[in-house]
């Protein structure tokens, strides 16, 4: 255990969250017959810093923090200051103002005691964030600059980064567009010995900016680079937002290929994260569980001589524990409609937009010949509906377009971006949606013959493919979607 901590440290001061836990793992076996109290606090921030950057477990993170200032001397002040601003940044990562308390217990007790400057420092950059989130942008611009002040007089630069990112995000909201900007600059060239969550925050933030400035394909760069750094060093924090706001952008360029698969990616990245969660509640039951048939196996002993008060107990524990299985089954049953049901409408809102995009492409549009013969293929697939050939091909097509099969490639490829089979599909599902939108009863089996499939299975792996979900979870959402604008109306 004592030998254990310092190479954790050493690992997660080198970035390398993975290796770190690893040796977490190792020592863990020993924490229960650990009395010092020095180590029960290192061994809990070390849990906790590894619950958000490889867990994404704020929860966990704070209470093992918590824990953490419960076993920390009150006259150590240095490390109930350190503790107390970690805390600090989970809520200000979350952008949530209710961290204030311990930003305000930091500040004083380096105020008020002989803390070191170290301390002084971080206490005052904790009461820049919780000022900022506050509202309270002019105090937070004054502890951020006394942060700032004492990490030069130090020679402690990791602070920096930090500071100037609410020094930025506090003149942009001003509309001091180029101040902020000489801020969000110095801020990413002093972040390259920062934790690399706060390296992604900084890039997010830059690339918000720059969305504003309308600089889109400068902040598509920026979230590229935030995301390259969260992936390489296995840090959750902000890939969610990363993959949205790449998608979102894309989507605006033009690139309808790469918006699509960002968004494809966030959602499998949420999705990912919802399992991991999922399971990691179930081990939490299962453990709880154990606990229970544990203490049930001690009090039997105890009722042997009482039958009816055994039976009562029996069936008391079977209850709950149908009780407990039940809310967890109905929990995860609310989250995955949930999930579902923002499917069926973000494809709704997708193809309604994809549709007006095209509209207003083939005004636009130079009448080149690639552009003459992609609306000719355009118009049999939308008015001939010539998807629904079992045995199409891109001869066929051609032949039906009246050109040759080169030609027919090239336009699918300049002007959508898509390969000939991505192409045929996207407008087999795009139907697909649309009857079952529709109140259509079709079974899909027969669905699946009229849109031109060989088989049921390959229609239901393109559908999930393209949408993210099955048909008929598609249709179970889109009707009670509709149901609900119904009643409202």
């Amino acid at each position: 255990m004592y030998e254990g901590i310092p190479i954790i440290h050493s690992f997660l001061d080198a970035r390398q969250a993975d290796s770190a836990g690893y040796y977490l793992n190792l020592v863990l076996p020993y924490e229960k017959g650990i009395s010092d109290d020095r180590v029960v606090a290192s061994i809990n921030v070390i849990k906790g810093t590894l619950a958000v950057t490889t867990e994404l477990d704020y929860s966990k993170a704070i209470d093992c923090f918590l824990i953490a200032l419960d076993h920390i001397d009150e006259n150590r002040t240095d490390d109930v200051i350190a503790v107390n601003a970690n805390i600090v940044n989970l809520f200000f990562i979350l952008s949530d103002k209710g961290g204030s308390e311990y930003a305000i217990k930091a500040y004083s007790l380096a105020r008020n005691s002989e803390s070191s400057q170290y301390s002084r420092c971080i206490a005052s950059a904790a009461m820049a964030e919780m000022s900022y989130l506050s509202g309270n942008s002019d105090s937070a611009f004054h502890y951020a600059s006394e942060s700032d002040s004492i990490a030069r007089c130090i020679s402690y630069p990791l602070m920096l980064p930090v500071t100037n990112l609410i020094k930025a995000d506090i003149l942009h909201d001003k509309g001091r567009s180029s101040e902020a900007k000489a801020y969000y600059t110095y801020a990413l060239e002093h972040s390259d010995r920062e934790d690399p969550g706060i390296i992604a925050l900084i890039y997010f933030h830059y690339g918000k900016y720059l969305e504003d400035m309308d600089m889109r394909q400068e902040a598509i760069d920026l979230y590229l680079k935030g995301l390259e750094i969260s992936c390489r060093h296995g840090n959750l924090e902000f890939r969610d937002r990363l993959f949205s706001r790449l998608s979102d952008l894309y989507y605006h360029l033009g690139d309808k290929e790469k918006s699509l698969e960002y968004y494809r990616q966030y959602h499998e990245w949420t999705d990912s994260v919802a399992l991991f969660q999922k399971e990691q509640a179930f081990d939490d039951f299962m453990v709880s569980l154990r606990k229970v048939e544990h203490e049930k196996q001690i009090y039997a002993k105890e009722l042997e001589l009482s039958e009816a008060n055994r039976k009562t107990m029996t069936i008391t524990f079977v209850l709950v524990i149908v009780v407990i299985l039940s809310s967890f089954l109905f929990i995860i049953y609310r989250r995955n409609r949930k999930m579902y049901r923002a499917l069926v409408l973000q494809y709704r809102n997708y193809s309604q937009r994809m549709d007006t995009k095209d509209e207003v492409s083939e005004a636009k549009e130079e009448q080149s010949s690639a552009h003459d013969l992609y609306l000719k293929l355009e118009h049999l697939m939308k008015v001939d509906k010539i998807f629904t050939q079992k045995d199409l091909s891109l001869d066929k097509l051609a032949e039906a377009a009246g050109s040759n099969r080169s030609y027919v490639s090239k336009a699918i490829n300049n002007v959508s971006g898509m390969s000939f089979c991505d192409y045929v599909n996207m407008h087999r599902i795009r139907e697909a949606a649309r009857i079952i939108s529709s109140g259509d009863d079709v079974t899909f089996k027969a669905l699946a013959d009229r849109l031109g499939y060989n088989s049921e299975s390959i229609f239901y792996k393109a559908f999930s493919k393209e949408i993210g979900c099955t048909p008929g979870q598609y249709r179970k959402e889109s009707r009670r979607l509709d149901r609900n604008n119904t009643e409202n109306r």
